[in-house]
């Protein structure tokens, strides 16, 4: 492939490297300093990698019991999502896809190439993806605690103290600002930022579930599967100001 400037900057955004890239054993992924995703129940994800990684259906298949109802943790716009262990002892939530779903082959690696710069604390972070035909599966690390809609809302007893909401809200927002200003692929936009896609460990570390996230440059050729109540009534333009504004409405 060229290397000159224009042939580069056409290739950006093109079906990525990392599908040719697959998932490895047990031995050669685990690293001694893998972040600790929560204190309270030691849960960690020892694939903490730089780019994302294909994993093969069988894998899949296996870790969340050949994709049974006692696995299943809900169901959202993409698909079913199942909980998962992988055999090096990494928890998984495995998104599917639906089959009446409307993303395409292109569009889904478009998908998995945006979100594999999505490196943040606070963010949840895609280990990696399969492609079985026309199904397509979305690997992403298990957040231990539930969304902040569960404890804001479902909950009945021991609520949220104050400074557990503040840190929350803080961690959120930083999240955000990593996506709107840091991302090194560019800046991106979540699109849908409601409590129930912030996750939460037991230590109440949010993490912003980032299903629907797209480069900013790539919207004008993205589906807008988006909740239409969460955009500013005021403008029609997706952009980090309205993000924002969805965020400080909801909060």
């Amino acid at each position: 492939m060229s290397t000159g400037g224009n042939m580069k900057v056409e290739n950006k955004f093109a079906t990525p490297p990392i599908i040719h890239k697959l998932h490895k054993s047990p031995a050669q992924q685990q690293s001694s300093d893998a972040p600790v995703l929560c204190t309270a129940c030691g849960m960690k994800t020892e694939m903490y990698i730089k780019e994302s990684m294909r994993f093969s259906f069988s894998e899949i298949q296996l870790a969340t019991n050949d994709f049974s109802a006692e696995n299943l943790l809900g169901e959202g716009g993409y698909g079913f999502v199942y909980k998962g262990e992988l055999k090096d002892g990494q928890f998984i939530a495995a998104k599917v896809r639906k089959e009446a779903s409307t993303q395409g082959f292109t569009e889904f690696h478009s998908e998995v190439y945006v979100l594999s710069f999505a490196r943040h604390k606070n963010i949840v972070m895609l280990l990696g993806y399969c492609c079985k035909e026309n199904l397509n599966i979305l690997v992403y690390e298990f957040i231990c605690n539930k969304s902040l809609k569960w404890h804001l809302f479902d909950k009945t007893e021991d609520v949220l103290e104050w400074h557990q909401r503040h840190a929350i809200a803080i961690g959120t927002a930083k999240g955000l600002r990593f996506l709107h200003e840091e991302c090194r692929g560019g800046p991106i936009i979540h699109r849908d930022m409601r409590p129930s896609n912030i996750l939460i460990t037991h230590d109440f570390v949010p993490l912003c579930r980032n299903g629907l996230l797209r480069l900013l440059c790539l919207l004008s050729n993205a589906v807008m599967a988006v909740t239409l109540g969460m955009q500013c009534r005021y403008t029609c333009y997706v952009v980090s100001a309205n993000q924002n504004w969805a965020y400080l409405y909801r909060q």
